[in-house]
């Protein structure tokens, strides 16, 4: 809103300064944002009219306002920690800043030119595109995630950024940590199977289970389901074929 003026209220910038009767001080005050008119007329140290600020600002001579570099917004985000969006004026985790969703809704948390601008990624995040952050796990898993490409780009994978993977964890690669749950549980948690290799083989397959070249045991449901489950392939392999691949597993095609 542009400034005006009538005999009633001036605005400045979309701030009611003064809406007051003609005889009132502040009919005629200088108050750039807001005027306060006192009924202390005649005593001695009377001051009838008061100038005050919006919040962020602070008074300064000739009853201007002028911004207040050290308000603080009580309400405010928490700045150690958090964003603050442009418009929405919403609290961003700082961790969530340049990773390509628009948290604030408002695009701020992802401006290039603005909060993104020389950023540099918090925590094990992949940087890209010069501002965008990924998740370690989406680096070099055969899917182009940063616009530039360089999260699968050959020099990236021939040696790729080592995540730091917790004591519960278990690393499938440089970028993916599983949870150690996920070890050694019949199911390829890991793209290259490393949470399934060397597990321990000397139980017997129940029999609804079928059992793997390695020893491991999985379903019989799984077995010709057009997923391989076995890290040899033998749960997929045979099965336009009639015939038992051992008298302990299952009986497939047919």
């Amino acid at each position: 809103m542009t400034g005006f003026e009538t005999s009633r209220s001036r605005c400045v910038e979309g701030y009611i300064l003064s809406l007051f009767p003609a005889s009132s001080p502040c009919s005629s005050n200088n108050c750039e944002h807001f005027c306060f008119a006192s009924s202390c007329k005649g005593s001695v140290g009377c001051e009838p009219v008061k100038c005050g600020c919006a919040d962020g600002w602070k008074l300064v001579e000739n009853g201007k306002c002028v911004p207040d570099p050290q308000w603080v917004d009580p309400f405010g985000c928490d700045a150690d920690k958090h964003f603050t969006c442009a418009i929405s004026k919403k609290c961003v985790p700082k961790t969530n800043l340049c990773d390509g969703d628009d948290d604030c809704g408002d695009g701020s948390d992802e401006d290039p030119n603005g909060a993104c601008k020389d950023y540099k990624c918090v925590g094990q995040k992949f940087q890209c595109d010069g501002t965008t952050c990924l998740p370690m796990s989406f680096v070099c898993d055969g899917k182009t995630d940063c616009l530039d490409g360089t999260d699968e780009w050959e020099k990236t994978c021939h040696n790729p950024p080592r995540v730091q993977c917790s004591d519960n964890e278990f690393r499938c690669s440089n970028t993916k940590c599983i949870p150690k749950s996920k070890r050694c549980n019949n199911q390829r948690d890991c793209e290259n199977g490393d949470d399934e290799r060397d597990c321990p083989t000397n139980r017997s397959c129940l029999l609804e289970e079928f059992r793997c070249g390695n020893g491991l045991c999985i379903k019989q449901s799984h077995v010709c389901d057009g997923k391989r489950q076995c890290l040899d392939g033998l749960d997929e392999a045979h099965c336009e074929q009639e015939q038992c691949l051992d008298p302990l597993r299952i009986w497939v095609g047919g």
